[in-house]
């Protein structure tokens, strides 16, 4: 979403793939905008582009690349159109969490970060999984053979697991070398794996 008093043709993209629009919501509907015309001031317009990028007026050029970002705040979206903004942001592959309907700025998730990860036996017969970091939403730990056969997924929610060292018969593990993978999924959506790891059973 940008805002500029200049016309869609005088915008432009650092590394932008400017695919579709721009578009104005008029309370109702989203309207197309003829590229040709000025964009009217403090007003908010939608255009697509294929992943992260800055935009900025051409106008600006040769300015610290922060004012090219200034030049193109946009304004909120309007209250009574929230739920076709979510609709549109949907449709436009944005996470809908970044801004309020009020135009104020959501909180966003902790940044998935993984400092370490530790897996420990039991004398019970359980082990437990614990996984050092920030952001994590859930664990998931897939166990295997020396020969790579899978003989365990678990999963849950949080940073630790605690699960019965059994097979995906419920049969106990025997005493032995085991090897296994760790895959943490992030409050942000991002999911990390981590390299593959040995686990001594020993009873």
């Amino acid at each position: 979403m940008i805002s500029s008093n200049r016309s869609w043709r005088n915008i432009g993209g650092f590394r932008c793939d400017l695919q579709s629009g721009p578009w104005w919501y008029d309370g109702k509907e989203y309207l197309p905008i003829d590229p040709n015309q000025p964009f009217e001031n403090f007003k908010g317009y939608w255009v697509k582009v294929g992943s992260d990028c800055t935009m900025f007026s051409a106008s600006l050029k040769g300015l610290r690349p922060s004012s090219w970002a200034d030049s193109l705040l946009p304004p909120g979206p309007p209250a009574e159109a929230q739920g076709l903004f979510a609709s549109l942001l949907k449709l436009l592959g944005i996470a809908p969490s970044g801004v309020a309907a009020s135009g104020q700025p959501l909180s966003l998730p902790a940044p998935l970060a993984v400092q370490a990860i530790r897996l420990q036996s039991r004398p019970s017969g359980m082990a437990e999984l614990t996984v050092q970091g920030h952001g994590i939403a859930g664990t998931e730990l897939q166990l295997f053979g020396l020969n790579g056969q899978l003989l365990a997924d678990v999963r849950g929610t949080g940073s630790t697991l605690n699960f019965s060292l059994l097979d995906r018969s419920g049969q106990p593990l025997a005493n032995g070398v085991y090897l296994y993978v760790v895959i943490v999924q992030g409050s942000d959506g991002r999911t990390l794996t981590s390299e593959v790891r040995k686990f001594a059973v020993l009873r």
